[in-house]
């Protein structure tokens, strides 16, 4: 048998796993989920196309191949405001003023006034802490840790 032919019949071969199958499937499946098609009403359909599935195989199986191949949907948008310009330096911890006049009475009762969505660079500020106050934090638990390590001996 030559090359040719031993390469035809590995071509001929169909998939016969489940994971083959739905392998070639996801893109179009990814297609119907982003348009807000249901999981349980794609796993059906694959059913009755032949494809035995239960719907936490189905889940595992989207989740291996989000993991395998990140779309440009999941990731971060740029943030509106944009960069800040070089000759305005934002303050590493702005402060915030809250009067009595622009917060909403205490006895309303409803539902409180909708928010704006925090920007990137309020959640970095948010979430991680100032670079200085961190190492001092850090120089205070060096010196706690050798001062009771003299006072062990």
């Amino acid at each position: 048998m030559s090359e040719t032919e031993l390469k035809a019949r590995i071509e001929a071969l169909k998939r016969s796993t489940k994971a083959a199958r739905l392998r070639q499937l996801m893109p179009s499946i990814e297609a119907k989920l982003a348009e807000g098609v249901r999981a349980a009403e794609i796993v059906e359909a694959l059913r009755h196309g032949g494809l035995e599935l239960t719907i936490a195989t189905f889940r595992n199986y989207l989740y291996q191949y989000r993991a395998r191949h990140p779309n440009k949907s999941t990731e971060r948008p740029e943030v509106p405001g944009g960069p800040q310009t070089a000759g305005a330096p934002a303050s590493p911890r702005p402060e915030v003023c809250v009067s009595q006049e622009s917060a909403p009475p205490a006895t309303d009762g409803g539902p409180p006034p909708p928010r704006e969505p925090l920007s990137m660079q309020e959640l970095d500020r948010l979430m991680k802490p100032d670079p200085a106050e961190l190492a001092e934090r850090i120089a205070r638990y060096e010196r706690i840790a050798i001062e009771k390590e003299r006072s062990r001996r």
